[in-house]
């Protein structure tokens, strides 16, 4: 694989621009056409931007660690993908000028976002999951901002939904790597412990839970949402009830990810 495609994980970025749609819809966005193009495109863009320089920024820690990415690797230069991460945040933000102020000012805001957690976040207690978590809600808003309908319930609710989520993934991640971040990031779970921790995570999975049926009294999902996301949850709830007694966190983080895949997907047929 190209490291230029490996250094920016697509998928992610390709999951971001389906939560741009979602938004989109879930805000009244009817007409189809080159706003909502570029809204998808600025998506992408930015998250990649984001993935490239966090790995610049990563590069002592995957020399140790993931050898194999692009950088420690030797496939890309250090100075390539600074370069590269700076052409993918501003052409995915000059894209999100072209849609409207809104989503010009959230765009701005997540591409600052991501480099202060990819330069010193990162490595800060609590406050680099936060961000990763907040940039993931923000990508709903952002959708919802290309059809003028950000402070919508039900656009909330979705943005919420994908924080908590996010954040209890991150928490497990953090768990699952305090190996290899001690001396060089103090964690959440290296600050307070893994017991405290993981109750956070299982807060913030239960906090999502609790936001799903809002999309649907808000009258944005139809009934087949209600029926797949009740799946969806019993399946956050499975995790947070295994995070608590489990010593194997990076299978936590793993089911977060699938089922914020499925909430995802959910969404997009519910709004359909």
């Amino acid at each position: 694989m190209s490291p230029y495609i490996e250094i920016i994980r697509p998928v992610n970025g390709v999951m971001a621009a389906v939560a741009v749609v979602v938004g989109y819809i879930v805000a009244g966005g009817a007409v189809w056409g080159a706003s909502i193009a570029y809204a998808m495109a600025a998506a992408f863009l930015i998250l990649s931007g984001g993935m490239a320089i966090n790995d610049y920024y990563d590069l002592d820690i995957d020399a140790k660690t993931k050898k194999y990415r692009p950088i420690p690797s030797g496939r890309m230069k250090e100075s390539t993908a600074l370069a590269y991460s700076a052409v993918l945040f501003a052409v995915g933000i000059m894209l999100s000028w072209l849609v409207n102020a809104s989503a010009f000012a959230i765009a701005t805001t997540a591409s600052l976002l991501l480099v202060l957690y990819a330069k010193s976040l990162s490595k800060k207690a609590f406050t680099g999951n936060l961000v990763v978590a907040v940039n993931t809600g923000l990508t709903f808003v952002f959708g919802a901002a290309v059809a003028g309908g950000v402070l919508m319930t039900e656009v909330i609710a979705l943005a919420g939904m994908a924080l908590f989520a996010t954040l209890a993934r991150e928490i497990y991640k953090s768990i699952q790597d305090m190996g290899e971040d001690k001396g060089v990031r103090e964690t959440l779970p290296i600050k307070i412990g893994i017991s405290k921790s993981r109750m956070i995570a299982t807060f913030s999975l239960v906090s999502a839970v609790a936001l799903s049926p809002i999309p649907y009294w808000a009258g944005a999902f139809n009934t087949t949402y209600m029926l797949l996301i009740s799946l969806v949850d019993l399946g956050f709830l499975y995790t947070a009830m295994n995070g608590m007694k489990s010593k194997d966190f990076g299978r936590e983080a793993h089911y977060c990810k699938v089922f914020q895949l499925a909430a995802l997907i959910t969404f997009l047929v519910g709004a359909i």
